[in-house]
């Protein structure tokens, strides 16, 4: 699902696209189980997009197959009712103090928040896995669902031994994406992975996990914390965060006049590897006043790369009468305006809003507290004796 926005900020206006950073599917596969049966501790993660559901196994449906799609079955046709709450507590038990926390899904029943991890085990599972490397990632929930598919046995379903390509299918709230991993482990090893980037295709990483237990973050999807664009005087400033990098070596930004053809602007270099947030900027000038598009390439040093959603600005030289500053903040904000402002809803990028009112309001500057909204990007729109003003800030709490 994709969101659009039109926002009007004094003389000029900016429409941007919002869809999710990574698309709603399957991202890594465990495919060789540790112990006997191996087929227990073989488990998915998925991620849910950009548009909450219902966990159920029309909503989440991963498919398998050892030679062709014409050959592919379901191995997610039944999970179990109820969950297994009992497991469940055993794997937050394992987490000692972690920022996120396993949550049990009853299916047709546990609504999954846009955004959202998705870890799928065998229900033949018995011993509870150590999920403590993915501790620090603002992961807040990850939900747990058991398939008790007869296609996924306790003895294992996924192949990882043959040189031929194995085929998957995720189709999650609808969005259909196929995938494909091949023998290329160094060794046929329990606790090997494959991981997949953003609008599937080829496995990108082939690695192993002791014990099955994740030691990174490659299970879970690369995402941005924001990326932005605004006017500033004569310029574009394109301004992006990311919360994590794996292997990240640099950004790529890209301008264009109609959204086909693409001028590529320049790079910057990422961080490599990092569990700290990070903000990137670039500035632009372009040629003459019109419309533009942006968008942001972010490439990992063994080439793997993912193209994130697009800007658009009606660019012209005068800029917005309204100021908004501290920005990025991370417990207020003054608005700095010859209007009276009344009240503000903040919109984030799933579409939540919460609406505020000022704190204080003297002449020309309002103040607002913020320090209750979770940390991206929101678009504020102030209401007042004017009519609507709207602009943009970047939460970092």
């Amino acid at each position: 699902m994709v969101k659009y926005f039109l926002i009007m900020v004094g003389l000029f206006s900016v429409h941007y696209v919002l869809p999710s950073q990574q698309a709603p599917q399957l991202v890594s596969t465990l495919v060789n189980g540790c112990g006997s049966p191996d087929g227990a501790t073989e488990y998915m993660v998925v991620y849910s997009g950009s548009t909450s559901f219902t966990a159920s196994t029309t909503s989440i449906n991963i498919q398998y197959s050892t030679s062709t799609v014409a050959n592919l079955f379901t191995i997610t046709d039944t999970f179990v009712s109820g969950g297994n709450a009992t497991f469940v507590a055993n794997l937050n038990g394992l987490l000692n103090t972690c920022d996120f926390t396993f949550v049990n899904v009853n299916p047709s029943s546990t609504l999954i928040p846009a955004g959202s991890h998705i870890l799928i085990l065998n229900d033949d599972i018995t011993s509870a896995i150590d999920f403590s490397a993915w501790c620090g990632q603002n992961l807040t929930n990850v939900y747990v669902l058991f398939s008790s598919d007869s296609s996924w046995p306790a003895n294992g379903v996924f192949a990882n031994a043959s040189a031929t390509n194995r085929l998957m299918r995720s189709v999650i709230n609808v969005t259909q994406t196929d995938f494909s991993y091949a023998n290329n482990w160094a060794s046929n090893a329990d606790g090997n992975y494959v991981q997949w980037n953003d609008g599937g295709g080829a496995g990108a990483v082939y690695s192993n996990y002791p014990n099955c237990e994740p030691n990174n973050t490659n299970s879970l999807p690369v995402s941005l914390l924001y990326f932005d664009i605004t006017q500033t005087s004569d310029k574009v400033l394109v301004e992006w965060a990311t919360d994590s990098e794996i292997g990240n070596s640099h950004f790529t930004i890209y301008r264009s006049q109609n959204g086909y053809a693409w001028d590529e602007l320049g790079m910057v270099s990422g961080k490599g590897d990092s569990d700290k947030t990070v903000q990137y900027e670039y500035s632009d000038r372009p040629p003459v006043s019109g419309r533009y598009y942006y968008k942001l390439k972010q490439t990992d040093f063994n080439g793997a790369f993912e193209f994130f959603f697009l800007l658009r600005i009606d660019y012209l030289e005068e800029e917005s009468p309204i100021k908004i500053y501290p920005n990025p903040t991370t417990d207020f904000i003054l608005v700095e305006t010859d209007a009276t402002i009344v009240m503000a809803i903040f919109a984030n990028l799933h579409g939540q809003s919460v609406e505020l009112t000022p704190v204080m309001s003297d002449c020309e500057l309002t103040k607002f507290n913020v320090e209750e909204l979770t940390r991206g990007l929101y678009s504020v729109l102030l209401f007042s004796d004017q009519g609507l003003l709207i602009k943009r800030i970047i939460v970092i709490n």
